[in-house]
């Protein structure tokens, strides 16, 4: 989807999300303190239900559930290696939820440390941002940032290797 695909999508009427994902998965059994992107790579079907219960419920866009698979996020589980992989099968989840009948986003957050220099940040969401776009996301959606350089970390990251709203 190109940015001014999106824009004409807002101009029909007001495009609906899901939301709440890491409370509800809890309630479908997500542990507290592990890895989210892992856990539901090992445990698919809460989330493609929810997701499945969003689209019923009127959602236009689902989040693929990409929120920290980020090199940054995910060395804290040992995990940054698994950038690429991880993000790929996320999005092939949310995607076999859903199908084609609504938008998946790639879903980008905080690498969760304010003193994160600004090139690194933008060198972690770049990654993200080329594996998501490869895998056939249709958008892009940052957020719960720390701050204004994780922002424009993401923003020029996605400058710099897409067209897809943000």
């Amino acid at each position: 989807m190109t940015k001014k695909e999106f824009q004409n999508l807002a101009k029909q009427r007001p495009i609906i999300l899901d939301g709440a994902t890491g409370s509800n998965l809890m309630k479908a059994g997500m542990p507290r303190g592990v890895c989210t992107e892992q856990w539901i790579c090992e445990n698919p079907k809460p989330l493609q239900e929810l997701q499945r219960a969003y689209e019923k419920a009127g959602s236009q866009v689902v989040y693929a559930p990409t929120f920290s698979a980020n090199r940054i996020s995910l060395k804290n589980y040992g995990l940054e290696n698994q950038v690429a992989e991880l993000n790929k099968a996320l999005i092939e989840i949310s995607r076999t939820a859903v199908g084609s009948q609504v938008l998946v986003a790639g879903d980008l957050t905080t690498a969760g440390k304010r003193e994160i220099p600004y090139e690194e940040l933008l060198e972690a969401y770049r990654e993200q941002i080329v594996v998501q776009t490869q895998e056939g996301v249709d958008l892009l959606v940052a957020e719960t940032m720390l701050g204004v350089t994780e922002c424009m970390a993401v923003l020029d990251a996605a400058a710099s290797v897409c067209n897809f709203p943000v």
